[in-house]
């Protein structure tokens, strides 16, 4: 939500064949979504790849790329890019337990034999880059979400080297042929998406 799932909708109902379509949009953790999926509450949602889409019929939608944010004055603002292992030993600034990012970032900490040092939890993006210029910590977020604000916030964005930091979205729905015309189209919309 928080990156350019907004900006594609936009898009996509500005188009003079879609002015007579609405789109209602609840954001969600993945797992929730998933789960609104299984109920048959929800006809499509997006999710990150991980999130167990088994069963579901999916269509790639983008990917992000987690970084660290770091100060401008701290010691890996001068890197061009660093791994999540040379982030651990400073404080974080975290995002709330139950989030995907939060769950990501624990289970590589513990692959390393480590634990995160948590000095502040939030629950937006904005609120992270308003920590990190506080100085409380650096935050590790998508750099699509933060890249073109970081320097209002006096930060820096260093991508992390880390594989599993690319990370894969899709769109996912029981079953293509059952959705409405004008998710059908949605779907089809977003899909071209996943490119730009």
């Amino acid at each position: 939500m928080a990156e350019l799932l907004p900006q594609d909708i936009a898009s996509f109902l500005r188009l003079p064949e879609h002015r007579d379509i609405a789109v209602t949009i609840d954001e969600g953790l993945s797992n929730d979504i998933v789960e609104a999926l299984r109920e048959g509450t929800v006809p499509l949602g997006i999710c990150w790849n991980a999130a167990g889409l088994e069963g579901f019929q999916t269509r790639p939608y983008r990917s992000d790329h987690l970084a660290a944010v770091v100060p401008a004055a701290h010691p890996l603002a001068d890197v061009d890019q660093c791994t999540f292992e040379q982030t651990l030993p400073f404080d974080h600034v975290g995002m709330p337990a139950q989030s995907a990012i939060h769950a990501l970032l624990g289970r590589q900490a513990a692959i390393l034999g480590k634990r995160m040092l948590y000095r502040a939890v939030v629950s937006t993006f904005d609120g992270a880059l308003r920590c990190v210029e506080a100085n409380l910590g650096i935050c590790i977020i998508p750099a699509e979400t933060v890249q073109p604000i970081a320097e209002a916030f006096g930060a820096k964005v260093v991508p992390l080297r880390d594989e599993w930091a690319r990370r894969g979205f899709s769109i996912c729905f029981r079953n293509f042929d059952a959705l409405s015309p004008a998710a059908r189209l949605l779907v089809a919309h977003l899909s071209d998406k996943r490119n730009d």
